[in-house]
């Protein structure tokens, strides 16, 4: 049983790889640029509108992993009922 939800759970992302790659340069830009902009904001080399920078750079961190979750879990309730209607229990399913 662990083996098959195993083999799921790798399908499921395997199939999501176009959207998780967007999603993980997303991340990964904004993560360097807030970085960038946090040691900026403490060393004062721009002034106080890096701190904003810093601010606005969270917050859409903030709403690009809420929309990503948003997008995964409305892709995945097919799949899910699937899963319910051959046996598989919600334990099983979050596990996943």
């Amino acid at each position: 049983m662990a083996f098959r939800m195993w083999k799921k759970a790798v399908l499921m992302t395997l199939r999501e790889k176009k959207l998780f790659s967007v999603f993980t340069l997303i991340y990964t830009s904004l993560i360097f640029i807030t970085s960038l902009f946090w040691e900026l904001a403490i060393t004062g080399q721009i002034g106080e509108i890096a701190g904003y920078f810093v601010l606005i750079f969270l917050g859409t961190s903030l709403f690009l992993s809420l929309l990503y979750a948003w997008i995964i879990v409305s892709r995945n309730r097919r799949t899910w009922a699937t899963l319910k209607c051959i046996g598989y229990t919600n334990k099983n399913i979050n596990s996943l």
